[in-house]
């Protein structure tokens, strides 16, 4: 792993690691005192362990520019700012980051851990499951669904990277600052972590890999050390050309954009992208004439880590990229903003889970859906209501222990003798509504936890790997059914 990631100064400056850095600094004497900062292992330039932090050469014009009351801000080292600029020849971003982390590292006070691993549902096993589970009784249901939903230990290797935002800062955004690589048995484990850290979250990925698998979403520290052992279903979906192209051409005749017609309109797949062709009729205004405005568009569905804040903004689902390449009217800026907000946000062409990641939280686009609910409708679609149900059960008793399982029993037991204990039919109705309830609760959190790995479009096909997060071993998820207004 090597993943050129840099802390920028304008998430340190102002911030509490602001004065543990300078501290440190303040206290060296020679060049061999900076031998204490380490190299941050799996980031920056350095390639595996080891890596040299800062050498003599830059440690001697360091000190040399140190005031003699000793250095009061880091702008006296680097310009405020995301773009990094030194004031010091050959303190570039590599080193100043391994500053900061060696900084925390050394410094006092209280330090936690942060440990876990990574467990992923067998797509197969789960098609199995789904293809079969009518068939099964419910205690081999219950016993079926436990065995798939332990997953399985991701033992290959993986990266996993803490981005956060250190207390005190004035910048908004979380960025990356430590990454280590789960061991031969699938653990990963951060130690000297701190208060510092205002807020933090753990991005996932497959060390072979440039897409991000898994993204915990903001997380604080509570005191403890910590575990995080998400359990993870992933999923493929595929779309043919033929299908898409015939689905966009259905669109030909519609109205986009309130007064103009989308006379033509169809599609082919590339290497990379899908093109777009279409025939736009304007009307009449002061601008011009009626014409009709012919493009060509390139439109690119990028994978979850090129869209803006994906790291702790879960509901950021999948990014899109989009080129007008050819047009012939200088007034045709509103084409891309027309033809995409009118077939792409409707989800008109899926059917699946698919459906809603397709819908474009891009700023530019007139789309007032809400994504995490769309993605909630596609999850009900894309999972039976067995599976739903059994999986309820699976993480209902881990949460709830053995009693809502003896209650369970106690509910068929009383739907099998409704003469001889008065008032089941009413408990019956009521757990259902619970039942339904949680349910509803599982569906909204699996849908705020979505991560697109990769999409790859080629001429006959495009595809999309994701990942969907599960309640499994949350104790944070709360299974207490919301109340009505009123």
């Amino acid at each position: 792993m090597d993943r050129q990631f840099f802390i920028p100064p304008a998430a340190v400056i102002g911030s509490t690691v602001e004065t543990k850095v300078l501290d440190l600094l303040n206290s060296f004497a020679t060049t061999d005192d900076f031998d204490v900062i380490q190299d941050r292992a799996g980031l920056g330039y350095a390639i595996g362990d080891g890596g040299v932090a800062i050498g003599d050469t830059v440690a001697q014009r360091i000190l040399d520019i140190r005031p003699a009351g000793g250095f009061t801000s880091l702008t006296e080292l680097v310009d405020i700012g995301f773009t990094f600029v030194p004031k010091v020849p050959g303190f570039g971003p590599d080193k100043f980051s391994d500053l900061v982390m060696s900084a925390i590292a050394l410094s006092g006070g209280d330090k936690w851990s942060l440990s876990g691993s990574f467990r992923s549902v067998d797509p197969a096993e789960l098609e199995d499951f789904n293809a079969n589970s009518e068939d099964m009784g419910r205690l081999e249901r219950a016993r079926a669904i436990r065995e798939l939903m332990a997953g399985t230990l991701m033992t290959e290797s993986i990266d996993v990277i803490v981005f956060g935002r250190f207390r005190g800062s004035s910048l908004d955004i979380v960025v990356p600052l430590l990454a280590i690589q789960t061991d031969g048995g699938g653990e990963y484990r951060f130690d000297n972590l701190t208060f510092d850290y205002e807020e933090f979250c753990l991005v996932a990925a497959k060390s072979d890999s440039e897409g991000f698998f898994h993204r915990s979403g903001a997380m604080t520290f509570s005191g403890d050390d910590m575990e995080y052992r998400p359990v993870l279903i992933q999923q493929a979906f595929t779309l043919e050309n033929d299908e898409f192209r015939e689905t966009i051409e259905e669109k030909a005749g519609s109205s986009v954009d309130g007064d103009k017609i989308l006379e033509e309109i169809t599609s082919s797949f590339k290497d990379g992208y899908i093109e777009l062709r279409g025939t736009i009729l304007a009307p009449n205004t002061l601008l011009w004439a009626d014409s009709r405005i012919t493009f060509t568009n390139e439109l690119r569905f990028l994978p979850t880590h090129f869209t803006p804040g994906w790291v702790n903004d879960l509901e950021e689902v999948i990014g899109v990229s989009s080129v007008t390449t050819e047009q012939n009217h200088s007034n045709a800026g509103f084409i891309i903003l027309a033809v995409l907000a009118f077939f792409l946000p409707g989800g008109l062409f899926w059917g699946s889970l698919l459906t809603i990641l397709f819908i474009l939280k891009d700023r530019q686009l007139d789309n007032s859906e809400d994504t995490k609910a769309l993605i909630a409708d596609a999850l009900s679609e894309a999972f039976t209501d067995e599976f739903m149900n059994t999986l309820e059960e699976t993480v209902d008793e881990q949460i709830n222990g053995i009693g809502h399982q003896v209650d369970d029993f106690a509910d068929e037991v009383l739907e099998e003798l409704p003469d001889i204990l008065p008032g089941s039919d009413d408990r019956q109705e009521d757990r259902a509504a619970e039942r339904e309830q949680r349910r509803a609760d599982l569906i909204d959190y699996m849908s705020g936890r979505v991560t697109v790995e990769s999409v790859v479009t080629t001429p006959t096909e495009l595809t999309m790997q994701l990942w969907v997060t599960t309640p499994i071993g949350d104790e944070s998820f709360d299974w207490t059914p919301v109340p009505d207004e009123g």
